[in-house]
């Protein structure tokens, strides 16, 4: 590619990261609430009644990661979303809240209506507040809970599609190097360099991980994403150049797409691994249940089984994927739900495709994202 439509590129990346990341949290009225599920706004899930046959063996047993205080244990848990544009970040951040709102109420049957809440701090920042001592006068819960003393578990999808580095970290700015610093490997610096020399890059330049909460890593295949954005910047019109081809924009923006994720994966599956979970997209739509136990057990929430798949059903409303807010086609609700990235280009577009992950993608990638490197 030209250099100079390699940096147009480039600052065009940076645009979706700016718009998606930092406008979207901040717009206020109807545009912000679409991003909201309205299983989240609308919550009337009600449990059958418990009784003390159901209370658990121990209160602390509920929660994965207690820590002792000064009264007693507690619990306090800081989750940070990440991910890619169109990977799928949003219905994974309601499923989220959904399965905090899911286990709340679980509690509430438990130890008291006025114990557990869960609360919209800002757009995109949802907290769930248990504190057994909160028993209302007029209740009369079957359990008690006296060795857990405050449970705190605080998920945020605010900057969602950065990294967690400084800002001045010069490889976590798409376009965005002075000249001073293009002797730096960055992610966009595509020249010569493939997977092997990036990570030595990265490695070489290291930026300090200035997030310290736990790590929400949501990945999906980057073809898939790369074809999903083209559709949705052709509805909403406003960054893709009119008359481009998907074919075209696929070539142009699948090398600086696959970059981001295999860098992704380099911080989260390697560079904080312990504070960090990967949450896959597919997987996600074919179990749900198994997304919510995941999520769940990061949280430090220890749900009976069948908590675990009441919030898998009001995720998806009992349905199928493709029938449960997540549009899995990526050109749009009007098309076949068996449709895939694969059915919107050419032949040629997909033998290139293949061919930009086997030079960007670690092996682990892809395997997983089913590209035969043998070619």
């Amino acid at each position: 590619m030209n250099p100079i439509h390699q940096d147009k590129m480039n600052m065009f990346w940076m645009k979706v990261y700016f718009y998606s990341s930092i406008i979207l949290p901040i717009v206020s009225g109807n545009k912000a609430k679409v991003l909201i599920s309205p299983h989240i706004d609308n919550w009337n899930h009600e449990g059958e009644p418990l009784t003390s046959e159901d209370c658990p063996k121990s209160c602390d047993l509920l929660f994965g990661r207690l820590e002792p205080g000064k009264d007693g244990h507690f619990q306090t848990v800081d989750i940070q979303e990440r991910g890619e544009p169109k990977s799928g970040t949003t219905f994974m951040y309601e499923w989220g809240v959904i399965a905090l709102k899911s286990s709340c109420e679980y509690l509430q049957r438990l130890y008291g209506e006025d114990t557990c809440k869960v609360v919209e701090n800002l757009e995109k920042r949802h907290t769930l507040f248990f504190h057994p001592d909160m028993v209302g006068e007029k209740d009369s819960p079957p359990c008690s809970c006296d060795n857990v003393t405050s449970v705190k578990i605080r998920i945020s999808g605010m900057g969602k599609h950065g990294l967690p580095v400084e800002n001045d970290c010069p490889w976590s700015h798409p376009g965005g190097l002075s000249e001073k610093e293009k002797h730096v490997c960055s992610p966009m610096d595509n020249g010569n360099q493939n997977k092997t020399t990036l990570w030595n890059c990265v490695n070489e330049s290291s930026c300090p991980i200035v997030d310290d909460r736990l790590q929400f890593a949501v990945f999906r295949d980057p073809r898939a994403v790369t074809v999903s954005y083209y559709f949705w910047e052709k509805i909403h019109n406003n960054l893709t150049p009119e008359g481009r081809s998907v074919d075209k924009f696929v070539k142009d923006m699948l090398p600086t797409v696959t970059q981001w994720v295999s860098l992704r994966f380099l911080l989260f599956n390697r560079m904080i691994k312990k504070r960090s979970s990967i949450f896959w997209y597919n997987d996600a739509l074919d179990d749900p249940n198994q997304w919510h136990k995941q999520f769940m057990k990061f949280t430090g929430l220890n749900m009976p089984d069948k908590i675990v798949k009441d919030s898998a059903d009001v995720s998806t409303g009992g349905s199928e994927p493709g029938k449960m807010g997540v549009n899995v086609h990526l050109g749009g609700g009007d098309a076949k739900l068996t449709r895939t990235y694969r059915d919107e280009v050419t032949p040629e577009t997909l033998l290139m495709m293949d061919d930009v992950l086997r030079k960007w993608l670690p092996p682990f990638l892809l395997s997983r994202f089913d590209v035969d490197v043998s070619v």
